[in-house]
């Protein structure tokens, strides 16, 4: 990728972000972006530290998933953070990321957006994106490391869609498509702002914005994990993130899985 790359995205920064970028790192080919902030220094304070691939060989989504990343077909972005103290609700950070991102799109103009339980982002049931949040333990707090994949362009080799979504890119929703790097700057901005909500413990606001992009309320879902399936439908999310599943008249959370359509998209009828 082009050095001048990383200058172009620090230019385009709110300066309060720009200013609290510790590093920003760019490569052409890389195993994965969340893998090397995991094992790089962790930054100071609230600074922040940000990897951008044009190809990832190893990239993952959840449940250690392959994430095809073909080369200026997407986005494919991690940004690292350090808390001195762990977050009151650590495991809603992938949705408040979400909320953020989905928000920042619809503001690039791009109709439609949603979300899917508990980390996809999705176009009237088609995936164009997703968010990995990872961390590591540091004495009393925690580095968390946020990989996001965003679709510029359909690759060679369809993206797994967690089953029932197809996968769906930028260059089919919008008259014309921001190249991957055009897009970093407003991905930054909104992975700050989940990170800044979570280390304040002011994650609600994002959360009922996930709420207002939710793609699934009211739709029946199968949802499996470590060899237990529940079935029902989906009636939004608690507080800390979890999923709330209504089967009959009683309301389950569910705090991990993978997720499955009852009736999968153009199936119906």
């Amino acid at each position: 990728m082009d050095p001048a790359g990383a200058e172009a995205i620090r230019r385009t920064l709110p300066g309060g972000t720009r200013d609290r970028l510790e590093a920003l790192e760019l490569f052409a080919e890389i195993d994965s972006t969340n893998r090397h902030l995991l094992a790089a220094r962790r930054p100071a304070g609230d600074r922040l530290r940000v990897a951008i691939a044009g190809r990832q060989s190893a990239g993952r989504g959840r449940h250690g998933r392959r994430w095809v990343s073909d080369p200026e077909a997407g986005l494919w972005m991690s940004v690292a953070a350090s808390f001195a103290v762990l977050p009151q609700n650590p495991a809603a950070i992938t949705l408040a990321a979400g909320a953020a991102v989905a928000r920042a799109l619809t503001g690039l103009g791009v109709a439609g957006i949603g979300l899917k339980w508990p980390n996809d982002l999705v176009v009237a049931d088609a995936k164009l994106g997703g968010i990995l949040v990872e961390s590591t333990l540091t004495g009393g707090g925690a580095t968390f490391v946020c990989g996001l994949g965003l679709n510029t362009r359909l690759p060679r080799e369809a993206l797994p869609g967690d089953g029932d979504f197809r996968p769906v890119a930028l260059d089919s929703l919008l008259d014309a498509a921001p190249e991957p790097l055009q897009l970093a700057a407003p991905m930054i901005e909104a992975l700050c702002e989940a990170f800044d909500a979570a280390r304040a413990n002011r994650l609600a606001g994002l959360l009922a914005l996930w709420r207002d992009y939710d793609r699934l309320r009211g739709r029946a879902v199968t949802v499996a994990d470590a060899g237990r399936t529940q079935s029902g439908i989906a009636s939004g999310i608690a507080d800390d993130g979890a999923l709330l599943l209504q089967s009959g008249d009683a309301l389950t959370r569910v705090v991990a899985g993978t997720l499955r359509l009852q009736v999968p998209v153009g199936k119906a009828g």
